[in-house]
């Protein structure tokens, strides 16, 4: 049971692949960072990484690191060690809010984003730098997928799309 709380309405949140920490948003734009190996999951650290509301959350593979994307007045996203909230790259290159993003689950670990400029964006690191987008769909991108063995991925948009 959790006993601490979001002030504004949390919007999405995800279990770190150790499954020792859930992240979840809200949306101010601020991520709370939970400890689930006690009976009460304590509230460990808080971030304001954007200025909008928090549209996906991924962890690195390793539980290291969190990437965050949303709504922003000059930034879409964010990527930043969980545990100190220090800065391991930057999520640029898109011109709208990123409904969604998703952490490559193998080494080399790479980055890619769905936005609403219709672009998915791929990024490389850490520490995480644009690399180059896909500009493929005709409508807002929804969903960004890598499969399991991080060898391909998936993208589905609002022009009824599913690009891989």
């Amino acid at each position: 049971m959790c006993t601490h709380k979001h002030a504004k309405e949390a919007t999405v949140a995800a279990y770190a692949p150790s499954g020792f920490y859930i992240a979840s948003g809200d949306i101010s734009g601020k991520i709370r960072i939970w400890d689930t190996t006690q009976k009460e999951h304590l509230l460990k650290y808080e971030y304001q990484p954007l200025s909008g509301a928090i549209k996906d959350i991924a962890w690195s593979p390793d539980s290291k690191r969190i990437v965050v994307t949303g709504a922003g007045r000059e930034k879409f996203g964010n990527v930043f060690l969980w545990d100190a909230g220090s800065s391991v790259g930057q999520i640029t290159g898109h011109s709208k809010t990123i409904n969604a993003v998703d952490y490559k689950p193998t080494r080399p670990f790479r980055i890619c984003t769905a936005s609403e400029d219709y672009e998915v964006g791929f990024f490389e690191g850490p520490p995480f730098k644009f690399h180059h987008g896909n500009k493929s769909h005709t409508n807002f991108v929804n969903c960004v997928k890598y499969s399991p063995d991080g060898e391909h991925f998936v993208s589905g948009g609002a022009d009824g799309q599913i690009l891989k």
